[in-house]
């Protein structure tokens, strides 16, 4: 029988130790654990979401398509046809895009379950704690699907445009709105157009609205401190009321927070009237206000009175 050589018989053990030691820190470290079913539960999360987008994105496009088949004579010769066209097309696009993001997420967690010993994920550098942060994850890893993402950005908001305009300029004409036989070809078409309106309409406009205030907002508070920073003049400085430390303590750590020193017997200094406790050395307070008109302690307007 052959002889195992002890060099080799070491290092079979010292793979065993390996093996045992990783199994362990699997078993015995609950946080590492903890958060791989968090990510997990995450990614299955936004499968399970995508997947529901997905189904609604083709049922949508079954509408348009069956819109645009069904479509009466006399819209024919309208552009309603040309808006059915275009919203096929972006629809298809978006069909796409999320059946990439379904093919990327079985990718990873087929990873994450073949390298569940070692604890790794795909993205380490990313904590993912809800599907938003993952999303932003792989859109940093897979710059297609990022092109692909902002791309139907784009392109819905063009759909959305211009499939307003044509359908608010057919609603009177050719194809009237209110005509039985062509209540189904209305009916798809507004209801895009609502739909766009709650994901498009809506958070544009906020986002405008937001841009138009948000100079305002801005231009306002910069002046309120400017007035709120503005030194104190030399009259006002000569209103505040000047007291003398004597023995008793005159406030809680009897120091001025200025200059960090305590107050001794016989020096000047200024109570303020925000707080009783809220003393200081006369001329730390003096350079103080003729920089900026507020306590150093609680930040509230000083009143000379």
């Amino acid at each position: 029988m052959q002889q195992i050589v002890p060099e080799e018989q070491l290092s079979d053990q010292q793979m065993i130790n390996v093996i045992q030691y990783q199994n362990q820190m699997t078993q015995t470290n609950p946080n590492i654990q903890t958060f791989r079913t968090n990510q997990i539960n995450v990614y299955k999360s936004l499968r399970n979401r995508s997947v529901f987008k997905l189904a609604f994105s083709l049922l949508e496009l079954f509408l348009y398509f069956l819109a645009l088949c069904l479509l009466p004579k006399p819209c024919a010769n309208t552009t309603l046809s040309e808006f059915f066209i275009l919203a096929i097309i972006v629809n298809t696009i978006e069909a796409f895009r999320i059946l990439y993001l379904l093919l990327i997420i079985y990718n990873d967690l087929i990873e994450v379950y073949q390298s569940e010993g070692e604890n790794r994920l795909p993205y380490p550098e990313f904590s993912f704690a809800n599907t938003k942060y993952l999303i932003d994850a792989i859109s940093d890893y897979h710059s297609s699907y990022k092109f692909i993402k902002y791309l139907m950005i784009v392109l819905n908001i063009v759909v959305f445009m211009f499939g307003q305009v044509q359908i608010y300029r057919n609603l009177y004409g050719e194809c009237e709105i209110g005509e039985p036989e062509f209540n189904f070809t209305w009916g798809v078409a507004l209801t895009f157009l609502i739909l766009k309106y709650i994901t498009i309409g809506i958070p544009t406009l906020i986002v405008v609205i937001y841009l138009l205030v948000l100079p305002f907002a801005y231009c306002i508070n910069l002046s309120n401190l400017q007035k709120r920073n503005t030194g104190a003049s030399p009259e006002n400085l000569n209103k505040l009321k000047i007291e003398m430390v004597g023995q008793e303590r005159i406030s809680e750590d009897n120091e001025c927070v200025i200059c960090l020193q305590e107050f001794v017997g016989g020096e000047e200094f200024v109570r303020l009237g925000c707080h009783e406790f809220h003393v200081f050395h006369k001329a730390c307070i003096s350079d103080w206000l003729k920089a900026r008109s507020e306590c150093p302690k609680c930040r509230q307007a000083v009143r000379f009175n």
